[in-house]
C-alpha cells in the first residue's frame, strides 16, 4: 500500500498514489458506507484503492463529517449538505494535489447516494465527475432509514452502530429518491455493482441507460462483505471487475476541460510534473491536534497521532489496540472520542490499525486468522516505539485493549517494560484455545456462566433447547473449560508446583504474567460489563470475584452496569472513559482552562 495520510477542511483521508510506472489515468474519490457496513468494508476498500493505484489511478478515501477521524457533527440541520459538500471538496483536493486528467466517484451503499448527489453539485463549482461506480447503491433514502431503524436500539433517535444520527439527517434522507429523479447525473459513464434486483434499481438503470454509458457487474455475497466485520470476505471478483472497467478507454478521460477547475494546474501527465511532496496531514481543534502517521513496521501501519493543544506538553501517551477487525476509530467511534477527551486532559495518544485491519495493508504472507494471533505483537511494539519518537522523549505508556485487543495488550505488556499502565476491557480470551473456532469463541461471550445457570431455572429455556434454538455445544464448551481448569488446579496442588522441566499450564502462565506486571510496578486496571460473558474467562484465573487479582499491588477491577460487550452506548463509553481517567490520573498534568468546541467541529461527546 502506497498511501499518505491527508487532512483538509476538517476532513481526514488517505491518498493512494498512482504507480509512477503506469500511464496516468482517471483519479477516484471513494465515498464509503456508514455504520457497521463501514466497519466491515473499510479495509477491503483500502485494498481496492491499492489495486487501482497499481494501474495508474490516484485514489482518495476519506471520512465524511461526523464520521471516522473527521471533524463535524451528525446532529445538525445541514448534516446531509455537509456530506455532499465534503465530497465535492475531496474532488477539488485531488485536483490540487495530483492534477489528474479526470476525476470519478466511487460509492458503496449510502456512500453511493452521496456520490450521486455530489456529482450533481460539481458543475456549480466548474467541475465534473467523469465516472460513477455505484456498488449496491442506496437509491431511496426513506427505505434505507426504515431498514436502519429495524437494526437500531428502540427509541426516538436513530442510532446507527452506536452513532446517534439526530433528527435532521434521517429527514434529509427521506426526501431523496433517485429512482424518481427525471434527470440522470451529469457524468460520462456509470458502473453498477448489482447485489439484488430491486425495483428502484431497475427503474433507475432504465432511465439512465438512454443518456449515459452504463454497465453492470454482479455484486455477489453482499452480506459476506458488509455483514460481519469479524468474518467478512473480500469481494475479489467485484474488485477485479471495477479495476477492469476503470482501465477501459473513456471519452470522459479525453474531455479535460470538463473536469479541470479554472485556475487549477494542468495534469502532471501532460506537463511532466510530479505531485506535491508535502501534503496537509493535521486537523486542529481547540481541545486537540491530530496528525495522520505511518508507523514503520513489517508493513507501514496507518495511525492517528492525537496530542493536546500546542501550548500543553503531553506527560504520557495512550496506545489503543484494535478490537477484532474494527478500524482504529473503534466501534461507534469509541477510540476517537476517548483520544480527543484525553488530549484535553493533557495526554497524547496513538490509535492505529494492525496489518490487515482498517487502513493498514496486509502482511506479505498473512496468517489465516489475525484475531488472537501473537504475530501482531511486534507491530504493537513498533507503535510504542513510534509514539516515543513522535514525542522526542520517553514518557509513561498506557496500553488500552478491549476484547481481542486486550489479549494483545496483555501479552505485549508482559514483555515491554515501557508499558507502565495497562487497561483491559471485556477481555474475552487471555489464552487462545486452538481447538475452538473463532466463531464459537465469540458465541461464548454472550452470557456469563451465572446467567446461564439463572436461565436454566426457567421452563422457557428448556423449551428453546428442545426446539434447537440454543447452541448446546457452545454452552457445554464453556463449562468444560471451567471444569478442566479446576481439575488442573487440583492436580497441580496434588503433585506440587511445576518444575523447570515442566512449563506452567496456560492458566498458571496468565497468573504469572499478572504477578510479573505487579512486581514490575505496572498499574493494571481490568473492566467488565456486569453481565458480560468475558467475566468467565477472568474467573478461570482469579475466581468469580477476582480476589486473586485484586490482592496484587497496583491492580483495579471494576464492573460497569448497562454495558454491552463493545461499549456501544454513550453511557457505556462514558463509564469506560471514567475508568481510563482513573488509571491515568497520576500521569495527568494540572488541568488547563477548558475551551468550548467550535460550531464547525462540535460533536456529540463520544467517550470510548
Amino acid at each position: 500500500m502506497s498511501s499518505t495520510p491527508v487532512a483538509w477542511d476538517g476532513l481526514r483521508g488517505w491518498l493512494h498514489h498512482a504507480h509512477p510506472a503506469e500511464p496516468v489515468r482517471e483519479a477516484l474519490v471513494f465515498v464509503g458506507a456508514q455504520g457497521s457496513e463501514d466497519q466491515c468494508s473499510r479495509h477491503s476498500l483500502a485494498c481496492l484503492a491499492d489495486q487501482l493505484a497499481a494501474q495508474g489511478h490516484s485514489v482518495l478515501r476519506f471520512d465524511l463529517p461526523g464520521t471516522g477521524d473527521s471533524l463535524g457533527s451528525l446532529n445538525t440541520p445541514d448534516a446531509w449538505h455537509h456530506w455532499v459538500q465534503a465530497t465535492t471538496s475531496a474532488v477539488q483536493a485531488l485536483h490540487r494535489w495530483v492534477a489528474p486528467p479526470a476525476v470519478g466517484l466511487l460509492g458503496l451503499r449510502l456512500g453511493a447516494l452521496v456520490a450521486i448527489e455530489a456529482s450533481r453539485a460539481l458543475p456549480d463549482l466548474g467541475l465534473k465527475a467523469c465516472s460513477l461506480v455505484l456498488l449496491a447503491p442506496v437509491l431511496q433514502g426513506r427505505q434505507h432509514v426504515r431498514e436502519l431503524r429495524t437494526l437500531s436500539a428502540p427509541g426516538d433517535e436513530l442510532n446507527v452502530a452506536g452513532m446517534a444520527w439526530g433528527a435532521h439527517l434521517p429527514l434529509s434522507l427521506h426526501a431523496l429518491d433517485v429512482s424518481k429523479t427525471p434527470e440522470p447525473p451529469p457524468v460520462g459513464r456509470v458502473l453498477w455493482g448489482v447485489a439484488q434486483n430491486a425495483k428502484a434499481l431497475a427503474t433507475t438503470q432504465q432511465a439512465w441507460a438512454g443518456q449515459l454509458d452504463t454497465h453492470s457487474t454482479e455484486y455477489t455475497h453482499l452480506a459476506d462483505h458488509i455483514g460481519d466485520a469479524l468474518h467478512g470476505h473480500m469481494p475479489h471478483a467485484l474488485w477485479q471487475a471495477v479495476a477492469t472497467w476503470m482501465a477501459l478507454p473513456s471519452t470522459a478521460n479525453a474531455t479535460l476541460h470538463d473536469s479541470t477547475p479554472p485556475g487549477a494546474p494542468a495534469p502532471a501527465a501532460k506537463l511532466g510534473l510530479t505531485p506535491p511532496a508535502a501534503l496537509p496531514t493535521t486537523l486542529t481543534d481547540p481541545g486537540f491536534c491530530e496528525t495522520g502517521v505511518l508507523i514503520p513496521s513489517a508493513v507501514p501501519l496507518a495511525g492517528i497521532w492525537c496530542t493536546p493543544p500546542a501550548n500543553r506538553v503531553p506527560t504520557a501517551v495512550v496506545v489503543f489496540c484494535n478490537t477484532g477487525r474494527n478500524p482504529h476509530t473503534g466501534w461507534a467511534r469509541a477510540w476517537v472520542g476517548m483520544a480527543r477527551a484525553l488530549a484535553a486532559d493533557g495526554l497524547a495518544s496513538l490509535r492505529f490499525d494492525l496489518a490487515g485491519v482498517g487502513d493498514s495493508p496486509p502482511l506479505p504472507n498473512p496468517p489465516a486468522e489475525l484475531i488472537y494471533n501473537k504475530v501482531s505483537l511486534p507491530q504493537l511494539s513498533d507503535a510504542v516505539t513510534h509514539a516515543h519518537q513522535l514525542l522526542g522523549r520517553p514518557v509513561p505508556v498506557v496500553v488500552l485493549g478491549s476484547c481481542s485487543g486486550g489479549y494483545l495488550a496483555f501479552h505485549h505488556a508482559c514483555t515491554d517494560d515501557r508499558v507502565t499502565h495497562l487497561m483491559l476491557a471485556n477481555v474475552q480470551r487471555l489464552v487462545w484455545d486452538s481447538s475452538m473456532s473463532l466463531h464459537a469463541a465469540m458465541a461464548t461471550s454472550t452470557k456469563t456462566s451465572r446467567e446461564y445457570l439463572r436461565l436454566a431455572m426457567k421452563p422457557g429455556t428448556w423449551m428453546r433447547l428442545w426446539r434447537g434454538h440454543l447452541n448446546l455445544h457452545v454452552i457445554t464448551h464453556k463449562y468444560r473449560n471451567s471444569l478442566a481448569d479446576k481439575a488442573s488446579g487440583w492436580a497441580k496442588r496434588w503433585r506440587g508446583p511445576s518444575g523447570p522441566e515442566q512449563p506452567p499450564c496456560p492458566v498458571e502462565a496468565v497468573r504469572q504474567g499478572f504477578q510479573a506486571l505487579a512486581r514490575r510496578g505496572t498499574q493494571v486496571s481490568v473492566v467488565f460489563g456486569v453481565d458480560d460473558g468475558a467475566r468467565d474467562e477472568f474467573a478461570r484465573y482469579f475466581g468469580g470475584k477476582g480476589r486473586g487479582f485484586t490482592q496484587l499491588p497496583g491492580t483495579r477491577l471494576r464492573m460497569l452496569p448497562d454495558t454491552d460487550h463493545v461499549f456501544t452506548s454513550a453511557a457505556a463509553q462514558a463509564g469506560l472513559l471514567r475508568e481510563v481517567r482513573a488509571l491515568c490520573a497520576p500521569l495527568m498534568p494540572p488541568p488547563a482552562p477548558r475551551h468550548p468546541p467550535s460550531a464547525a467541529t462540535a460533536e456529540r461527546p463520544r467517550s470510548g
